[in-house]
């Protein structure tokens, strides 16, 4: 109660009564900057002959859920290759419903036959070989190496403080440096001056590629700004939802005053003798009811006052939306009104945006005006989403670093991008409105914008088609009750855009390759046209120059909680003989990032570390570091199941449980292991069992189509194309998808820490 007088209060400024951040909101606790992170402190190596750690998933398992693994999986054969490869088992006992419809996809037979009742094994090679790259860190200050990046001619692995460096002389004058990459082996002569050799012990360092244009003072305004620290962002724009469905109300208890109450305002309603407490049977008379809009109000409010306290120069603007959409900027001048065909011309939209984002000052000087405005705000109509976010971005355009805040609690259904007449299913128009939102997101992103979703609870939005404008961008999609609306806009700012245009390259030494979540995914219900797309969408994703492996990876945009993992393992044994890879004790690693500042400066980061080879699985496992294994783990199994591949994203869960169990068993610190490995379980679980219900849900659709005559979905692409648009009317799973596929190693880390700190 005390808790929301105190956000609800108008007599008291809701932002001086700092309400504490959730775990999630809250700032990681780093004792250094930390760039590569690897899940152990050794790369696990089977030894000649060995095939390393095999984990199979049947079906049996499979149709268990992940809470009750009774055990680890036993170690099998190795597979051919791919993150899983798939055997055929004949179960010994008829699983439960879930997931029935492999069975019965290739629906149109008849009975079910004996080759029917087998069912798909996963296996899966597992183990600690996991390298996260913690873009957050671009956020922090690093040594800068004089000069241009000295490239290998073959790999592309640049010179570093893990390469050795041999000087060339003649009559003791040094005329260059020989250099034998250290990725592949490519011997390179270079000529360098003093100050263009490799910064000592540097494991990072910074290229200047491009200078900073005099003319951007947006965006050295916004650097600025950003080194202020949390909050701080390039331009921050509310795009708030004020239709009818806003005035919704929460029950809170006690009598509580609140800021725009327009209750009062009835009372000259009232005639002599009418009664002044009216009340329906049952009902409360010591509680308050908030609305939706109410509560974002609040959270909107405290948010300008805590930016405006400590002096942030961030320019603020308010967008709302309803049958119409109302632009009010910083409250300055007067509103501009987008309505009628306007609501269906994005050129038009993002030009009005443009106009009212020309002259929005800093939150310092217009927070007074933004809080009046705010206030006077009224719900009513239904829900042209879509304009608005066309037109805040087009306010953010040429503000780098901008944050576009989305708060709704319906479907959009005016205007672009309405989702409310939608056929079920796949469709054309589902098509077409999933590409306007990609559209938008691909547009935000080379703004250098984020685009943040909050969802209120009550309603669903389609956050299945809304969170991609925050995927693309590198956004969050949150679900909340109104009264957490205070505590999520706090999180939201406190996750600033660090860097945009980020290109990632990853290269690994000539004896590792990487696992690729595209690896194939080969079932029985798969056809051969299925197989084949998956094969050239792995080969296309790594890309092996001289027998050294390289990913590449377009980001965007990186926040402070922007992370990257990736799986890797050995080559097979001819390869690893013909490297001489027996013979070495360290592998170096390398990432390379390619990204603008925002104040316009152009940059290319190296990050290089090397690690200890060992091919004692249980070395590996003791010194396994569980927050980033945990983290990839999450991720990856959150994105299996977003591109709809639901049994491959609980077998990857299943198979990684067993590793975890191991080392938190073999762990040095088995207490921080522990508690690692039960948040990350209690994590597993929620999804694990939303996915069980989901596929047990389509066995019971597929047998009625089947009844009717209708045919069931036989290919991995329609599959995917079929529940993408399922999910579309179901939130909570949506938002739970991309929630974990952002999970960050921070998550798990804090923990660890947290654990550290007590032994001291």
């Amino acid at each position: 109660l005390r808790a929301c007088k105190e956000i609800f209060a108008s007599s008291v400024c809701v932002c001086h009564t700092r309400t504490p951040l959730p775990p999630a909101a809250r700032p990681p606790l780093r004792r250094r900057a930390s760039f590569m992170n690897f899940g152990s402190e050794f790369t696990y190596t089977p030894g000649r002959g060995e095939e390393g750690d095999i984990i199979e998933v049947d079906a049996d398992q499979l149709a268990t859920p992940l809470a009750q693994q009774a055990s680890a999986p036993v170690p099998t054969a190795a597979p051919p290759g791919g993150l899983f490869s798939f055997g055929s088992l004949l179960s010994q006992r008829r699983p439960p419903p879930a997931p029935p419809a492999p069975v019965r996809r290739n629906g149109g037979r008849g009975g079910a036959s004996q080759q029917q009742q087998q069912r798909a094994a996963y296996r899966r090679r597992v183990d600690t070989n996991v390298l996260s790259v913690n873009l957050g860190s671009l956020g922090g200050e690093v040594a800068v190496q004089t000069g241009e990046p000295q490239l290998c001619r073959n790999c592309g692995a640049c010179l570093s403080s893990v390469s050795s460096l041999q000087a060339f002389k003649e009559d003791g004058i040094v005329l260059g440096y020989d250099w034998n990459c250290e990725f592949c082996g490519t011997y390179t002569r270079l000529e360098l001056d003093e100050g263009e050799l490799p910064v000592p012990e540097a494991k990072a360092v910074d290229f200047v590629i491009e200078p900073a244009p005099c003319a951007s003072a947006e965006g050295t305004a916004a650097a600025a700004e950003a080194a202020q620290g949390p909050g701080a962002a390039g331009m921050v724009v509310f795009v708030l939802d004020v239709s009818g469905s806003m005035c919704v109300t929460t029950e809170v208890p006690g009598k509580v005053a609140l800021r725009g109450d327009r209750t009062s305002s009835l009372t000259r309603l009232r005639e002599a003798g009418d009664d002044q407490n009216q009340y329906l049977p049952g009902e409360r008379r010591d509680a308050t009811y908030i609305s939706r809009l109410q509560a974002v109000q609040a959270a909107v409010n405290a948010q300008i006052e805590d930016m405006s306290a400590r002096g942030l120069k961030t320019p603020v603007a308010l967008v709302t939306f309803a049958g119409e959409v109302t632009i009010y900027g910083d409250g300055a001048g007067a509103p501009t009104k987008v309505a009628g065909d306007r609501l269906c011309n994005l050129e038009e939209l993002q030009r009005l945006g443009r106009e009212a984002g020309g002259g929005i000052c800093g939150v310092d000087e217009s927070a007074s005006r933004l809080k009046d405005t705010l206030f006077a705000i009224e719900e009513s109509g239904p829900t042209a989403l879509g304009p608005a976010v066309a037109v805040a971005l087009g306010m953010a355009h040429g503000k780098p670093g901008a944050k576009i805040v989305l708060c709704t609690d319906g479907l959009a259904n005016v205007g672009l991008g309405a989702l409310d007449e939608l056929p079920d299913g796949p469709s054309e128009a589902r098509t077409a409105v999933e590409a306007f939102y990609e559209g938008l997101g691909e547009t935000a992103m080379s703004q250098g914008a984020v685009v943040d979703v909050v969802s209120i609870r009550g309603d669903d939005c389609d956050l299945e088609n809304l969170g991609t404008l925050c995927e693309v961008t590198g956004g969050s999609v949150t679900r909340v009750d109104p009264l957490g609306l205070q505590e999520n806009f706090a999180g939201i700012l406190q996750n600033p855009v660090l860097a945009t245009n980020v290109h990632v390259k990853l290269l690994l030494h000539a004896g590792l390759q990487f696992r690729l979540d595209e690896s194939i995914f080969e079932e029985q219900r798969q056809g051969p046209g299925d197989v084949e797309e998956r094969r050239a969408a792995s080969s296309a994703a790594a890309v092996p120059a001289g027998g050294l492996s390289v990913f590449s990876k377009v980001v965007g945009n990186a926040t402070a909680d922007t992370e990257l993992s990736f799986e890797y393992t050995v080559k097979d044994e001819a390869q690893i003989q013909a490297l001489g890879l027996q013979s070495l004790e360290h592998l170096p690693f390398q990432v390379q990032i390619e990204y603008t500042r925002l104040d316009g400066m152009k940059c290319m980061r190296v990050l290089s570390e090397t690690r200890r080879l060992t091919r004692n699985r249980a070395t590996a496992e003791r010194h396994a570091k569980l927050s980033v294994l945990s983290s990839h783990v999450t991720q990856q199994t959150a994105k299996l199941a977003h591109a709809g591949d639901y049994t491959s994203a609980r077998a990857n869960s299943r198979a990684f449980q067993a590793v975890l169990q191991r080392c938190v068993t073999n762990s040095a610190k088995p207490t921080a292991a522990g508690r690692t490995f039960e948040a990350w379980n209690a994590d597993m679980e929620e999804l694990d069992e939303q996915l069980m219900a989901n596929e047990a849900l389509e066995g019971g659709e597929f047998l009625a189509q089947a009844a009717d005559g209708a045919a069931a979905p036989q290919s991995t692409a329609s599959m995917s194309r079929m529940r993408k648009a399922s999910r579309s009317k179901n939130d909570a799973f949506s938002s739970m998808l991309y929630s974990k596929k952002q999970t960050p190693a921070r998550k798990y880390a804090a923990m660890e820490e947290e654990e550290e700190e007590e032994e001291q």
